[in-house]
């Protein structure tokens, strides 16, 4: 005789697997997401294409990877952007370099590339990553000299700490890049984001960065959170950072400050699953008003 609790037992294990398939498939897809910000700091428009949490490795899904890239192209052939940001993690594992090579060939933009590393850009994660919400983690350090290379050897300027500076449309525009350990120790001092009354842009890998500047830059771009990776259909419930909750994915505003968080392209190797926090691609208009 079939008890109910074997029935419930059935049910619960059918809408696991239906809720892992639909996971991978999302995974597995990349749409662009377009965004306006208004800015009294602007004239006309700049027009921002960011790239964020690739996590390439050898052996990823080759729909997942083509997609990435194919959309990449795909925008840029459609109008080159003016700048484009990259927000960290290229890699999951050093296997992937020859992905990421051939991903970067295929950046265009008018006024320049800028780029963060990440914490997978310093660091090689186990499969006991996955369990770091449980304190368990396991890592090792990587060259970080090897991505860095890669990126400068494709016209992008590797932020570290530092600020570049710009004009678009007569307007000074300041890109300031800041390591992800100092936003992770909060070391605000060794980041000067320069005055004046230029556009201030913080690129940073951890969102956390709001948390010290919001005061002195305009704009924060990161990543990191995936959007949450595993939702509570939309809502993130774990985003590894201090930004909680529907904060951690898209444009909010922090005192007065814009932060926009990338969903990114990627995922982990060892969690290849996405639900209601789809891979994206990221057109931002900064527009004037």
């Amino acid at each position: 005789m079939i008890e109910w609790y074997h029935v419930l037992i059935l049910i619960f294990s059918i809408a696991v697997i239906v809720i892992m398939i639909i996971s991978y498939n999302e995974a597995n897809t990349c749409g662009i997401s377009m965004k306006i910000i208004n800015s009294d700091k602007v004239h006309g428009e700049i027009d921002i294409l960011q790239i964020s949490d690739l996590h390439l490795y050898r052996n990823m899904n080759k729909n997942r990877y083509e997609r990435i890239v194919n959309n990449i192209r795909k925008t840029i052939e459609e109008k080159t952007p003016d700048i484009i940001f990259l927000t960290g993690d290229y890699l999951d594992h050093e296997d992937g370099a020859s992905r990421l090579r051939e991903l970067l060939s295929c950046l265009k933009a008018k006024y320049g590339k800028f780029a963060v590393l990440g914490n997978h850009d310093f660091l090689v994660y186990n499969i006991l990553h996955i369990f770091r919400i449980f304190g368990v983690l396991d890592r090792r350090k990587t060259d970080t000299s090897k991505v860095i290379g890669l990126l400068e050897e494709f016209g992008v300027a590797v932020l570290r700490d530092e600020t570049a500076e710009i004009r678009i449309n007569g307007d000074d525009v300041y890109i300031t890049g800041a390591e992800p350990w100092t936003i992770k120790k909060r070391l605000a001092e060794k980041l000067k984001i320069p005055g004046g009354e230029g556009l201030k842009i913080l690129l940073s890998h951890y969102p956390d960065a709001i948390l010290q500047f919001a005061s002195k830059a305009d704009i924060v771009f990161s990543g990191h959170t995936h959007g949450g990776q595993v939702t509570f259909f939309g809502i993130p419930f774990v985003t590894s950072s201090r930004i909680k909750g529907k904060r951690a994915v898209g444009l909010t505003l922090h005192n007065g400050s814009w932060l926009y968080v990338s969903r990114g392209c990627g995922s982990s190797r060892y969690l290849p699953f996405r639900f209601f926090a789809r891979p994206e691609i990221n057109r931002i208009l900064i527009q004037e008003g």
